[in-house]
């Protein structure tokens, strides 16, 4: 068996000198001699093996693939199917080991290939600038495409402009989020799981969604989409199109990494990555170009490849902030003492920081405008409730029982509806809207308490009297509105919280964007808190002295 394989790998490497056509070109040769060499290795003995050896040792490789994704990987009933899939076989059968699918997410692909719970990852990622300094990269990549908005066909937008104050649904860590930073004026929100996209914009909780065009075609606007999403949906704008490579670790590039790269070649080549988009439906425009280019000179013959026939990564990468530097010397100490690095791209880049800074101001203005209304609606309220006149302290007694018993987000969500019936729903607008629908909610348990404490002292309080018996809970009220303040991002809002999801959309961390965010609401937030509350007893105590 030993010297069956030796002259296997003799042959192929003869013939790869002689410009024989092995297998479908000279990448395949090339790719099944580097697999015959690697097959040498004695796998009880040598324990220094590379990602090849040690796949072709366990005659098993872990390929991560999705099981959501229509025409690329789904799994239904316990059974994979998908371009990807079929190209998942193809390899390990190329191989000639057991190919065993493990289904990842956009979010935790990228994490459990680095964990070494996966051997390759297969799973519609773009091949981007900055993921080429966390993986390795396969080139020629396997697919491309731009990512598409979609949205009713009664919403007309031609164009970005179009699109400005409306709040796009997207998914969880996409590379083309960043684009949304860059652009300004619109706002994202994050899902998680491409299906729930998708059931978001048919339900109406999102009014556009903007994912791969792939992924739109295959559910809302392509000619397999359901007959309901034909007559309802329509692509809006496409941007950014950028090729889908295969992924391995840093340290698997020079093994898996380069025989994946003579095999992609050779696939292009063979046409076999056409034949299986086309059996699945995959719009196969690129592929029919790749073809072209890896069946010609000089991409036909190349054994080491160059930028003459291969794609470049997308350059999605957000500039440095006038900040970066600090951060990044921050990094190689923690790298110094055997640290994991951490990532905070709220800071190190230049369209997230701003991101940053605007959710900041915009948080401490609806925090303060929210405390603000807050104690004046709950004094008006009260001296509503303390009037003369039956009707208004009748009404004013329904309206506070309704604000008080209301659930924030769904007085929000009214408040936000009533507006946009009377002017065009701007951040000034939203922020305003906000304030009021806050003030009103946490105002109506201040009046209440107050109003309490009017009634049993004998209804011959003065106003700053009651106010000054009623500290505690005027504090409570005011670190309720306080706290309900994150809620707004919600009806469009570009608070704090807001802005963060959006950076957490393109960049995918989310311990330290969310860690940041705590942090902000712990101690800035409650600063302000603070001095409207210690502003306020200053001024009730004032009144008090006679």
């Amino acid at each position: 068996m030993a010297l069956l394989r030796k002259l296997l790998l003799l042959c192929g490497i003869v013939g790869i000198l002689l410009g024989v056509n092995v297998q479908a070109g000279v990448q395949g040769a090339l790719a099944q001699a580097q697999v015959e060499q690697a097959r040498q290795v004695n796998c009880s003995k040598d324990s220094a093996l590379s990602a090849l050896q040690a796949i072709l040792c366990k005659g098993e490789i872990e390929i991560g693939v999705k099981g959501d994704y229509r025409f690329f990987g789904e799994l239904n009933a316990g059974t994979y199917t998908g371009y990807e899939i079929d190209i998942a076989k193809v390899l390990a059968e190329r191989l000639g080991v057991r190919a065993k699918l493990v289904q990842v997410t956009g979010a935790d692909r990228i994490r459990r290939l680095l964990a070494g719970e996966i051997d390759m990852v297969l799973a519609t990622m773009g091949h981007t600038v900055d993921r080429d300094g966390i993986v390795y990269f396969v080139r020629p990549q396997y697919y491309a495409a731009p990512t598409t908005i979609v949205g009713d066909k009664a919403k007309i937008i031609r164009g970005w402009d179009d699109l400005t104050g409306s709040v796009v649904c997207v998914p969880m860590a996409n590379f083309s989020n960043i684009e949304f930073a860059k652009r300004k004026g619109q706002r994202v929100m994050i899902y998680s799981d491409p299906t729930r996209l998708t059931q978001a914009l048919l339900f109406g909780a999102c009014s556009l969604i903007a994912h791969d065009q792939t992924f739109v075609r295959a559910y809302l606007t392509g000619p397999q989409a359901p007959a309901e999403t034909l007559a309802r949906f329509d692509e809006k704008v496409s941007f950014f199109e950028i090729p889908w490579g295969i992924a391995v670790t840093k340290q698997a590039g020079a093994s898996l990494g380069r025989w994946l790269e003579l095999t992609s070649a050779d696939m292009h080549q063979s046409g076999l990555f056409l034949q299986l988009a086309t059996k699945h439906g995959v719009h196969n425009e690129f592929l029919l170009e790749q073809n072209k280019l890896w069946s010609q000179e000089p991409c036909r013959s190349l054994t080491v490849f160059d930028n003459t026939c291969l794609i470049p990564a997308g350059d999605n990468t957000d500039r440095p902030s006038p900040i970066s530097a600090g951060f990044q010397a921050f990094n190689e100490l923690l790298v110094k003492y055997s640290v994991k690095p951490v990532k905070f791209p709220m800071f190190t880049g230049d369209s997230a920081l701003g991101w940053f800074l605007q959710g900041l101001n915009v948080t401490l203005i609806l925090v303060a405008g929210a405390l603000l209304a807050t104690l004046s609606l709950g004094v008006v309220w009260l001296m509503l409730l303390r009037s003369k006149l039956l009707v208004i302290r009748f009404s004013s007694r329904l309206m506070l029982v309704f604000f008080q018993n209301s659930p924030v987000i769904l007085l929000l969500i009214l408040g936000y509806l009533a507006v946009s019936m009377i002017w065009a729903y701007t951040i000034p607008v939203s922020i305003l809207s906000a304030v009021i629908v806050i003030g009103l909610n946490n105002g109506a348990n201040l009046a209440a308490s107050l109003y309490e404490v009017w009634l049993t002292s004998g209804k011959s309080q003065s106003l700053g009297a009651t106010l000054r018996t009623t500290m505690v809970p005027l504090r409570a009220a005011l670190i309720n509105a306080a706290k309900a303040t994150p809620v707004a991002g919600f009806i469009g809002v570009s608070d704090l919280l807001a802005t963060l999801n959006d950076v957490t959309a393109y960049s995918g961390e989310q311990l330290t964007t969310f860690l940041v965010l705590t942090i902000v609401y712990l101690f800035l937030i409650q600063l302000v808190m603070v001095s409207v509350t210690k502003t306020t007893q200053f001024f009730v105590a004032r009144s008090a002295q006679p």
